[in-house]
């Protein structure tokens, strides 16, 4: 629970039997002065500023346990006033033989606490126990509680620190609980004897309250939250810690109204262990406010607004309600966590939650993603979230319902793209996902700026290869495509040629498939044609070609790119005329006629060749030889500048 201390104007400690001395001097150490055996015999107590402490205020005082048949069941008592709230620490020094018994007792002379000391040679006081305490009049008695009683000597210490930040006793039920400042450190010790601390404090407005605690090494503390009516609202429990350090044990959303905090220890038999803790809590609307576990109790949201929460425990539940209109299509958006998923559960009014829809969110750090898409139709309908997976101790999330988005954006429009492109670049829908497509298949992904304009990386495409390019939105709604051909603007490689010869009339070779192929002699295009699917092509000449004309070929694909022209050089594949003799004689020493020019001319006897020349340009030539014997038949023939050999003529040798 939690309670709010009052807040002390007077810091000063002043009393009539306390004297709070401002300047640090070693406190006096009084001597008891008997008879002080009743409350109404209490010997006063008076501090003075610690020497070893700022803010703490000490007295000492030395006593005697006189148990004989005269001080039968001595009994000892003290008395000290505070004016302002803190913490009492009572010390006294053990004896080896002899334990004594303290009580700490109210202005009413209620027993508030009771301790005793074990055997214990020590030489200084040590500390039996610590109180939180209001302002008023205090009793301490000191007694015997066994062993040794014959006029033992004691020395009793008591140290004050005031402060509003301490519990003040008694507190143990709500009733009685300590009303607390949120935002503020305060301080408080657990017992196991049923000594619970109630603390209270108030809420303005719906709120995100966190209620931290601090731990022990040596003991577990139990805290619970309660409403006004006692309801318990919120629970947990601290593990050993040798940190103090204060954690968050409690954190939930409470509306206006009172509340309370109760602290005790959980596990062992400990008394008088410290702890601190404190209420913090932020005005927060769109926070849950508990308790909402069912219908009746569903935290209010609308359409549009973030709403967060808590799943407090494993078995926690969360509802929500939200009315609809008109019949809307909605999208539901959720915090994600990497060690959780949450479960969603959405149904109408009048039905049952075992008909609900449900979902689950996915592991991650979004702060909102998307968990699914709703189409609802007028009426008041209940969100329930829970935890799905994971182990819950506080684990926050926040959502909304937002109405979604149906329209599809416009198709993206795309710049011209060609064969040596590496980006696709054009405008869609800000922030929109672009998506190219080949086909069915994706090849690429890409975003538009808040400008709408976007450029995305592709690998290049062939000319004349089609491309979808899509623009999708937030919601999920794609955009018809625009529908975009590669540009070809690769020429063509040079086609290879075939030989070409001076009797053929046609030309041969292989180039791009469906290339247009032009064959050209100079200026003048003597063929043209058409690829096949293979790339082949054969071109129809109207007539041969002469040798030695030189003929340039060129193709051209159907984005009219133009190749680099290969030249062919008409092949001479002719051979000469038979050559023309003139008479040879017994006594001739050349032979002599006309042949093609420059052709060389041969002649031969017997299988042998007996002499060769070159014509001239003209065509004239004269071959010598040795002078042959009458009827020698001779061979004479020519070879052009190409290789090409013509027939020989026959003669004979005449006298």
């Amino acid at each position: 629970m939690k309670k709010v201390f009052s807040i002390m104007v007077v810091i000063l400690l002043v009393a009539s039997t306390i004297s709070l001395s401002p300047k640090a001097v070693k406190a006096e150490t009084s001597s008891e002065v008997e008879d002080n055996d009743s409350f109404s015999k209490a010997n006063g107590l008076s501090l003075t500023a610690s020497p070893y402490e700022s803010g703490v205020f000490t007295a000492a005082v030395n006593g005697t346990i006189f148990n004989d048949s005269y001080y039968s069941d001595d009994y000892d008592y003290y008395r000290i006033t505070l004016t302002n709230p803190g913490k009492l620490t009572i010390k006294i020094t053990p004896k080896q033989d002899t334990n004594f018994q303290v009580v700490l007792y109210d202005s009413s002379q209620s027993r508030m606490e009771d301790w005793h000391t074990y055997f214990n040679d020590s030489t200084e006081p040590i500390e039996l126990f610590s109180n939180g305490l209001k302002s008023g009049t205090y009793f301490i008695r000191v007694s015997h509680y066994e062993g040794n009683y014959d006029k033992v000597p004691y020395q009793l210490e008591v140290d004050f620190t005031p402060s509003e930040n301490y519990e003040q006793e008694d507190n143990d039920s709500r009733s009685k609980a300590n009303w607390i400042k949120t935002g503020t450190v305060y301080n408080g010790f657990g017992d196991s004897d049923y000594n619970e601390d109630y603390f209270a404090f108030t809420v303005d407005k719906n709120s995100e309250v966190k209620v931290n605690l601090s731990r022990s090494a040596t003991e577990r503390f139990q805290i619970n939250l309660f409403d006004v009516s006692g309801n318990e609202l919120e629970g947990w429990y601290t593990y050993y810690n040798d940190s103090t350090d204060l954690i968050e044990v409690i954190h939930t959303g409470l509306p206006q109204g009172t509340y309370y905090i109760k602290i005790d220890v959980y596990e062992n038999d400990k008394y008088n262990i410290p702890y601190s803790f404190s209420v913090n809590v932020t005005a927060n609307s769109a926070f849950e406010t508990e308790p909402n576990h069912g219908e009746s109790t569903a935290d209010v949201i609308t359409v549009g607004q973030q709403f967060s929460g808590v799943i407090g425990y494993d078995d926690d539940v969360d509802y929500y309600r939200v009315t609809i209109p008109t019949k809307m299509d909605l999208a539901l958006y959720m915090s994600q966590s990497d060690s959780h998923r949450f479960g969603v559960s959405i149904y109408q009014q009048g039905s049952s939650y075992w008909y609900a829809d449900d979902y689950s969110t996915e592991y991650g750090k979004s702060a909102s993603a998307k968990v699914t898409n709703l189409s609802l139709n007028a009426g008041t309908y209940f969100i329930w979230i829970q935890g799905d997976e994971g182990s819950f101790n506080k684990v926050p999330y926040s959502f909304k319902l937002v109405e979604r988005d149906t329209t599809p954006p416009a198709a993206p429009v795309v710049s011209t793209i060609t064969d040596k492109s590496s980006v696709i670049t054009g405008t869609a829908e800000a922030n929109s996902t672009i998506i190219v497509r080949q086909g069915s298949t994706i090849i690429k992904t890409g975003k538009a700026g808040k400008d709408g304009k976007f450029s995305i990386g592709i690998p290049a495409k062939t000319g004349g290869t089609t491309l979808y390019v899509t623009a999708k939105d937030a919601e999920g709604n794609e955009s018809l495509p625009a529908k975009i051909i590669v540009k070809d603007t690769t020429a063509p490689k040079a086609p290879s040629v075939n030989e070409v010869k001076d009797k053929d009339i046609k030309v041969t070779g292989k180039t791009e498939a469906y290339a247009k192929v032009t064959v050209k002699s100079g200026s003048t295009v003597i063929a043209q044609g058409t690829a096949d699917k293979n790339g082949n092509y054969s071109l129809a000449l109207k007539k041969s070609q002469k040798a030695g004309t030189v003929l340039t070929v060129s193709s051209q694909d159907k984005a009219g790119n133009t190749s680099v022209s290969t030249k062919v050089t008409v092949k001479d594949k002719t051979p000469p005329a038979i050559p023309t003799v003139n008479k040879v004689t017994v006594k001739s020493a050349t032979v002599t006629g006309k042949t093609e020019p420059n052709a060389t001319v041969y002649v031969k006897a017997n299988n042998r060749v007996i002499g060769q020349a070159k014509a001239g340009k003209t065509g004239t030539y004269s071959v010598k030889i040795p002078k042959q014997k009458y009827k020698t038949t001779l061979y004479v023939y020519a070879k052009d500048t190409a290789g090409n050999i013509g027939s020989s003529r026959k003669v004979t040798v005449q006298k």
